[in-house]
């Protein structure tokens, strides 16, 4: 008897701490909707991290989630995902992070610039990017989930492919879709436009960038021509641009790409995850 008093002494010591007994695990480049219950979900000022990186936490179809995501490049291993509210923590769980082999290509040859080398002002053009989207909205700009950029999509190069030259290494932080030069290129999701300069970058072209709030950015690559203005507002489903061949590219096609705070993550999986 004394035991069991015990035992429940130490479960009410614990308060509203959550744990599954299962571990949770994704692969590198992965992001996965983790729902919390609504003893949790009702708590204010809720703060989500995974092994002290913060998180999202989302509403998504009328439920609260916390958007687990991992850096493609991400040390695979062992980490704790964690939510709290101020000083209390209300869930605590493993979660493992596998290694995602990627396509690899041995092409052979040194990484050539086709006689065009960035430039001073390129390299200010790209910190300038860079700068902009570091900063982001905290509250959650989207509603409903992510859609396509555009319909009949086929992956001309995937996420995560390794490149492998004589000279360097390049690893693919996007995913290359095909298109005909001219066609119109969707916003994935509800958000502000954070980057739509007429001038454009070294290797990323005609460049738009999507803020959808909570950490969560869309990058648009390569256009031809650009159909939205800085800081206005835009909708899924709303023309951004159109597909091009600027900057470092070989073709028309486009490159998309989706950060979660710092993290790298597969745009294809992604809106899988958070499909309308």
């Amino acid at each position: 008897m004394k035991a069991l008093i015990a035992l429940l002494l130490l479960f009410a010591c614990m308060g509203n701490i959550a744990a599954r007994d299962n571990i949770l695990k994704l692969k590198q480049g992965e992001s996965m909707c983790i729902l919390l219950d609504d003893s949790i979900a009702t708590h204010y000022f809720l703060d989500a991290s995974l092994s002290g990186i913060s998180l999202p936490i989302i509403r998504y179809h009328n439920h609260f989630y916390v958007l687990l995501v991992a850096d493609f490049q991400k040390k695979t291993g062992k980490y704790s995902l964690v939510v709290r509210n101020g000083r209390d923590t209300l869930l605590r769980e493993a979660v493992i992070v596998e290694k995602h082999i990627f396509e690899r290509k041995i092409l052979g040859i040194p990484y050539e610039f086709n006689g065009v080398f960035p430039t001073s002002t390129d390299s200010v053009n790209k910190a300038s990017l860079l700068q902009t989207i570091a900063i982001h909205f905290f509250s959650q700009l989207w509603q409903g989930g992510f859609s396509q950029p555009f319909e009949d999509m086929r992956i001309i190069s995937p996420f995560g492919k390794e490149r492998i030259y004589t000279n360097t290494v390049s690893y693919h932080s996007g995913v290359d879709l095909a298109a005909d030069s001219g066609s119109v290129v969707h916003a994935i999701g509800d958000g502000v436009v954070r980057w739509a300069k007429p001038t454009a970058l070294y290797a990323e072209g005609l460049t738009v960038a999507i803020d959808h709030g909570g950490g969560i950015l869309s990058l648009y690559l390569h256009l031809s021509r650009i159909c939205v203005k800085e800081g206005t507002l835009v909708a899924r489903g709303q023309v951004i641009g159109e597909v091009g061949s600027t900057g470092h590219s070989s073709g028309p096609h486009l490159h998309l790409m989706i950060k979660v705070g710092k993290a790298r993550v597969d745009p294809m999986q992604f809106m899988r995850v958070l499909t309308p």
